[in-house]
């Protein structure tokens, strides 16, 4: 099946490197998360960023949950999350979300909020 992907969509669109807007996001999905599973427990749970873009959301997730992974099929945009952002908890992944090399049952939370398509 042919798919039509932004392979490099941060190269298009350079507002995916905007920290203090991705950042607002970010506060918005640990709020969400926190009135869902309780504050304290999110330490404990592993979160899947599909669609991660250039990691600044997946970097200020990583101070709030036990560990994320981070992915996304632009490489411009992991190569920069990848050398950024270094945390113990934190990784990044090139790849496809219809393709995940990843087992089912590993991960408490997914979230996609830098899934966009763009025309061109």
């Amino acid at each position: 099946m042919e798919r039509d992907y932004q392979y490099n969509y941060s190269e298009l669109k350079p507002a995916v490197f905007d920290e203090q807007k991705l950042e607002r996001k970010a506060q918005t999905v640990v709020r969400v998360c926190q009135d869902f599973a309780g504050e304290s427990r999110l330490r404990l749970l592993q979160l899947l960023d599909v669609g991660s873009s250039s990691g600044i959301i997946d970097n200020y997730l990583a101070d709030h949950f036990g560990s994320v992974l981070g992915m996304d099929i632009d490489e411009t945009a992991m190569a920069h999350a990848q050398s950024v952002f270094d945390k113990p908890n934190l990784e990044f992944r090139t790849g496809d979300a219809m393709q995940l090399p990843l087992v089912d049952t590993s991960w408490d939370v997914v979230v996609c909020t830098q899934i966009l398509r763009a025309r061109t």
